[in-house]
Parts: C-alpha cells; sequence; structure tokens
C-alpha cells in the first residue's frame, strides 16, 4: 500500500510537470476576439529627388495595438511590391520617421522599383508584445504613389598596416553595391612584409569618412570572422595572412557587420597563352585599382578573371560599358571575354566597386 501511495504520488508530479510543459507558449492577454490591431494612418504620394532625399523625412504614423494590458509593443513596418517585401524600420511607439534617402533605397533595392520610375506601394505594420513570444496583429494595408531617383553611390573607406594608417589622408576608398543599398564591397591587398613585427596578422579599421573621428572598429561592426587580436585597445579588425592577403570585404551598415573571404591570387586566363596559366594582377595601392603585365593576343582572343588559380570563382562577361570610368566595362556572368582586337594588352581592374570594373588597355 505504502509503495502504491508513492507511485500515485510520482505519477501526479509528472502529470504536474507534462501540464507545465505543454502550457500555452504565447503570451495572451486578452481573448483572441478582443484583441485591437494597430491601424496605419494614410499617406500621400511621395516624390524623392536628388534635392529632397538627404534633407526631407517621411513619417509614418499609427493607433496603437491593444493586447488587453499594458505592454511594450514592438511594431515591424513593412512595405511590399507584388511578392517582394521590405522591412522599412521598427518602432516602440505609434510612429516611425524614415528619411527619404533610406526610403529610395529599399524601393530601389529591395522591392525593384527601377530608379527615375513610380509604383503604387503597399505598407502595413505587424505588432507584437516585445521579448516573449505573442499573437501577431496585423494592420490595415495602406497604398500610395512613391516616385524614386537614381542614388549617387555611398562611399566608404579603410586603412590599416598596409597603407601606413593613412586614416587622415588618402584611406582606400570603395563604394555602394547600388545607391541606397548601405552595403559596400572591396577586394583588396591588406599584405604587410614579412618583417613586420605584427606578421602574419594584418591590422586595419573602417572609417565612414575620412578622418579619425570617422574611424569604425570591431565594437561597432560585427566581423562574420574570429579576430585573431581581440586585446588590442584600438578596437583594429584583424585577420591572418598567411595563406594569403587579398581581403574580399563586404560591409553592411544596416546590419552593422562586415564579412571577409582572402585569396592568394587573382589572375587572368585565357588564350593569350593557351589557357596554360593565370596572368597575376598587382594591386596598386597609390590608385586603389589593379594592373597586369602585357599579354598578346589573336584577333579572336578570350580570356577571363579567375581567383586563387581556380575556376570555383570566375568573372567573365557579357560585359556593359560603365557610366562611372571611361573605356570601362562592369564584368557579368561566366562568358568567355573577347578581346576586341588583335594585339598587346595590359589590364586594370577596379574592384573597389559593384560589379567589377575592367579596362582593356591595347598598347
Amino acid at each position: 500500500m505504502k509503495y502504491l501511495k508513492y507511485t500515485m504520488l510520482m505519477l501526479v508530479a509528472i502529470f504536474t510537470f507534462a501540464s507545465c510543459e505543454i502550457d500555452v507558449d504565447k503570451t495572451q492577454l486578452a481573448s483572441t476576439d478582443q484583441l485591437v490591431a494597430p491601424v496605419i494612418d494614410p499617406m500621400p504620394s511621395v516624390i524623392i529627388d536628388q534635392n529632397t532625399s538627404a534633407v526631407e523625412d517621411i513619417t509614418f504614423t499609427w493607433n496603437d495595438a491593444d493586447f488587453g494590458a499594458s505592454t511594450q509593443i514592438q511594431y515591424n513596418l513593412m512595405a511590399k511590391l507584388g511578392d517582394e517585401k521590405a522591412l522599412l524600420g521598427q518602432s516602440f511607439t505609434n510612429s516611425l520617421i524614415i528619411s527619404k534617402e533610406d526610403f529610395n533605397g529599399i524601393i530601389v533595392n529591395q522591392l525593384g522599383v527601377k530608379a527615375n520610375e513610380a509604383a503604387d506601394i503597399n505598407v502595413y505594420l505587424s505588432a507584437n508584445i516585445y521579448g516573449v513570444e505573442s499573437d501577431t496583429l496585423t494592420s490595415n494595408i495602406i497604398t500610395f504613389n512613391v516616385s524614386t531617383f537614381k542614388a549617387q553611390l555611398k562611399t566608404f573607406y579603410m586603412t590599416g598596416a598596409y597603407d601606413g594608417w593613412d586614416g587622415e589622408g588618402t584611406p582606400n576608398a570603395f563604394w555602394e553595391t547600388s545607391g541606397g543599398t548601405n552595403v559596400y564591397n572591396n577586394l583588396i591587398d591588406i599584405g604587410i612584409a614579412s618583417d613586420n613585427a605584427d606578421y602574419p596578422i594584418s591590422y586595419f579599421k573602417l572609417l565612414s569618412a575620412i578622418g579619425w573621428s570617422n574611424g569604425l572598429g570591431f565594437d561597432a561592426i560585427t566581423p562574420s570572422w574570429t579576430l585573431p587580436d581581440l586585446e588590442q585597445s584600438d578596437k583594429n579588425f584583424s585577420i591572418d595572412i598567411t595563406n594569403g592577403s587579398i581581403a574580399k570585404l563586404s560591409v553592411d551598415m544596416n546590419a552593422k557587420t562586415v564579412s571577409s573571404k582572402m585569396y592568394s591570387m587573382i589572375g587572368i586566363m585565357g588564350s593569350f597563352n593557351g589557357w596554360a596559366s593565370d596572368l597575376v594582377f598587382k594591386y596598386d595601392l597609390a590608385n586603389n585599382y589593379w594592373t597586369t603585365d602585357v599579354a598578346t593576343f589573336a584577333g579572336d582572343g578570350e580570356f577571363k578573371i579567375r581567383m586563387d588559380g581556380k575556376w570555383d570563382e570566375s568573372y567573365g562577361g557579357p560585359l556593359e560599358a560603365s557610366d562611372e570610368l571611361d573605356g570601362g566595362f562592369e564584368l557579368g556572368g561566366g562568358d568567355n571575354i573577347k578581346i576586341p582586337s588583335a594585339g598587346d594588352y595590359t589590364f586594370t581592374l577596379y574592384t573597389n566597386r559593384t560589379p567589377w570594373v575592367l579596362v582593356m588597355n591595347k598598347q
């Protein structure tokens, strides 16, 4: 009988524990039919141009959601066009302000509206209780017309041991992937001499503008790789360059992150030598581009650019004329690049912009 009593007590404990485990895991302060979704206020048409983008804002307002009690509510403001969605921002109040410049970047780069064109954009809210899992309340949808423009590319900078820490002078500049993305890509050689006291660790810092007051280290932007040196007080980024000093960096200022991929070589493979070996690019630090020695092509000559002497990552055609660099061509997909005519050529490659731009210099 005593054992039966203990067995029953054990079963009750197990049942109680299980009941706790299967309890409702969403915070719900009122019954579903009593929850009140936010109501977003209508918006007039928005015209964005070069003159207003940097100095004017767009303000969205709404009536609060109601979860049945006083809670901290997080609002996500979403934009939608067709199947494409984009987050405009988050707020803990009943309004959100976004600059026309940032709004234009989202509409063009994430929703796919072409620059200098207009489209009807849908905007709505989702609301949740902050910090816990809760029901999601979705607002009404408002629709308004947006006229976009082609934004100028913004510039980012970097400097480090590889250039003598030239933060106040001419640090390495690189540009947005497209106007308004706030994402900046760069391919640069950050190599230092093997007799440098820091070798094989190369240090660098990102800058939002020229000048050390604009410096950004790993305390401001999170790296995707494990830094070999986290101890220095300047919070500089560090990379081990033992197996290659060419760094392919992508800085996302929306997420405040930077990613890197390292290489030992970038070269041209082509018919100039029977596709036998790579013509290696050398980084010109002073001019911020890559150059090659002379290669001689026949009239039907072709080539491609590749990384680390492998075809795993290669760049070719079709080419498009660059709007930014005279005589330059934006690299496209995986097609071989055809030489315009037979002769001797050197090549200049700009990898501080997206897409990369190639100049074929006939000698």
